[in-house]
């Protein structure tokens, strides 16, 4: 605790008004946190926080206005997804350490599909991170300290309540009601004082999704609504089909509303106040991560009004957690981080309006690419050679006396004759020693993990989707994807814009050392606490 202390009274003196360190002068030990509420908006763009930021009126506002902003906070590995995100913000580490490389990957060995939160004898669990969490930090220094995750994703509660943790919760889509995972000390969502209707979405059967704010979704330029043809969907959207009861297909519906962050909000919130968190000097540690824009985002697009719509529902349910965390703790006692798992890229269809190359993958492309295997049988005799993954078949290569990489460099050449494609990075490329001989190799490199990744990667043009059932999606290197908030609020609330780039592996680093922990055992990345310190002149200048 005293480590905590020295910490945040130095950084309070560099960054308070001159009235704070007055206040500071007079009384030489300021409070220490008691909490961390460690904020993940799932798909939250960098440029959300900013494009928007003149509607927010609740909560996003009261913490903008009250942070450090890192504008240039972005994601230092390729193939940006949900789970690897989270995992590298908690972490601290790349996918190419924490071992989560995706939302799930076929496993070589078996064959068969898994998920990052797959586990054999609870369901879900955070057992397959390969390095500690900033929670497991936190319980190591003061076994007393206690640590939740809460979303409407099972990976992504998971993986924030980390190894260690006390309990992880989500909306389960088959049923539509909050559950938890036997892995923790705390499985049971009706634990925590909540009533029985709060912990199911069947309070929101036969409600239609209208606009929260009408007026500031119009006030937003360049908004376009999402064009499907014979069939167009536009406000007000229902959810599941014309039954007189909730069922699976209304619960599958519902995850992709917009008042799954509301659920998440009051879950977090009972949390708050049936544990008590932050009412003793063992610093807890609450996250708490929002999936309203990645379900709303993917299905409608970056521009659409119903994104627009779920970033102003977003704006409320931040402000009623902030208004329960200055009630329960004191937000004078709480470090609040704000960041995002990945963004996105705008639908094909908005970017080529303004003129931007953009499409899926569709017809001759995908089939180009499922007939790149056909080179390895023509050069060396008809066999085998892949299964999915894609995994090189041992098996195959031994028979034929094929070297891997020999094998690896003819699927690459081929498949780089396919539309689209920009690249294709192996394994053996990605496994070589050496500094990497370009950026986007070391963004590669940084997604890889040799025990689970495949043997080849695909590199597509910029805003080529490879996925077709869906508006847009997150899959690329390229700065849309990778460019997220980072938004830290610390005892004080002073506004700052710091522009210096930094990487969302700092984050985990930088809170360790704001609350006196040793450094993340196995992170990457750095703590940035040296950044807060520096007047705006110094902060630009600083590398």
């Amino acid at each position: 605790m005293h480590r905590i202390r020295r910490a945040l009274f130095a950084l309070l003196l560099f960054t308070a008004s001159p009235a704070a360190k007055l206040a500071a002068a007079t009384d030489p030990v300021p409070k220490p946190p008691r909490l961390v509420l460690f904020l993940v908006v799932d798909q939250g763009r960098s440029d959300y926080f900013e494009r928007y930021r003149p509607i927010f009126r609740y909560g996003l506002k009261r913490l903008i206005d009250s942070s450090t902003r890192f504008t240039e906070a972005y994601h230092e590995h390729g193939l940006p997804r949900t789970a690897p995100g989270h995992a590298t913000l908690i972490t601290g580490a790349y996918p190419s350490h924490h071992g989560i490389i995706s939302n799930s990957w076929i496993d070589p060995e078996s064959g068969k599909k898994v998920n990052a939160h797959d586990d054999p004898t609870h369901g879900t669990s955070p057992g397959k991170l390969r390095r500690g969490t900033l929670g497991d930090a936190l319980k190591a220094a003061s076994p007393a300290s206690k640590v939740y995750g809460v979303s409407q994703k099972h990976r992504s509660a998971n993986l924030l309540a980390g190894p260690k943790g006390d309990g992880a919760f989500w909306i389960e889509e088959e049923t539509g009601r909050f559950r938890g995972s036997g892995w923790f000390p705390e499985s049971d969502p009706k634990q925590f004082g909540l009533a029985p209707e709060r912990l199911d979405a069947d309070r929101f059967f036969g409600k239609l999704w209208r606009p929260v704010d009408f007026e500031a979704l119009l006030a937003v330029p360049g908004w376009r609504p999402v064009d499907r043809g014979d069939f167009p969907r536009a406000f007000p959207h229902s959810f599941g089909e014309a039954t007189l009861a909730p069922d699976k297909d209304f619960y599958v519906a519902f995850s992709d509303s917009p008042w799954i962050d509301e659920m998440t909000a009051e879950m977090a919130i009972a949390i708050l106040e049936s544990r008590e968190l932050g009412k003793d000097d063992a610093v807890d540690f609450l996250g708490v991560s929002f999936s309203g824009v990645d379900a709303v985002g993917h299905y409608h697009g970056t521009d659409s009004p119903e994104l627009v719509d779920v970033v102003l529902r977003l704006d409320r349910q931040i402000g009623v957690l902030l208004d329960a965390v200055d009630r329960l703790v004191g937000l004078d006692r709480t470090v609040i981080s704000l960041s995002a798992d990945h963004g996105a890229s705008p639908i094909p269809g908005t970017l080529a309006a303004r003129g931007v190359e953009a499409r899926k993958l569709y017809g001759e492309d995908i089939a180009c690419e499922q007939r790149a295997a056909e080179a390895l049988s023509e050069r060396w005799g008809a066999d085998r050679w892949l299964r999915p993954g894609p995994f090189l078949e041992e098996d195959a290569l031994a028979r034929h006396g094929v070297a891997r990489a020999d094998a690896e460099a003819l699927l690459e050449e081929r498949i780089e004759r396919c539309p689209g494609v920009v690249e294709v990075w192996t394994s053996t490329e990605l496994e070589r020693s050496g500094p990497p001989a370009s950026e986007t190799e070391r963004l590669f490199r940084n997604a890889y993990f040799a025990e689970r990744s495949p043997d080849l990667l695909v590199q597509l043009a910029p805003h080529w989707l490879g996925w077709t059932t869906e508006s847009t999606t997150h899959t690329s290197v390229y700065e849309y994807d990778r460019h997220v908030p980072w938004i830290l609020r610390l005892p004080g609330g002073t506004e700052r814009r710091i522009e210096t780039p930094v990487a969302t592996v700092d984050v985990a680093p930088t809170l360790a050392e704001l609350l006196g922990l040793p450094p993340l055992a196995g992170a990457d990345g750095i703590s940035r606490v040296p950044l807060l310190t520096l007047d705006a002149a110094a902060r630009k200048e600083s590398p």
